[in-house]
């Protein structure tokens, strides 16, 4: 079994922030707005963090996880689709 791989904590902190600070400015921005149309000020934010961190967050532990090797092998069928 091979080992994992450690991960760049640099790069984990980095995307942590641009995160944090984008999903902060999506909230203050959009809460007038979700709360017209939806009635729930934080509409957009969850929708995002629903259909966008939670997806992202699993597929980069996927990408994580697979060797590397493996990737390159289905990667034109990715492509393809």
């Amino acid at each position: 079994m091979e080992k994992l791989k450690k991960p760049d904590f640099v790069l984990i902190i980095a995307s942590f922030l641009l995160i944090l600070i984008g999903s902060l400015i999506l909230a203050s921005t959009s809460a007038v707005l979700s709360m017209e149309r939806f009635g729930n000020p934080n509409y957009f934010l969850k929708h995002q963090l629903l259909f966008g961190l939670l997806p992202g967050l699993f597929l980069g532990l996927i990408g994580f996880l697979v060797p590397l090797e493996k990737i390159k092998k289905i990667s034109f069928w990715f492509f393809i689709f």
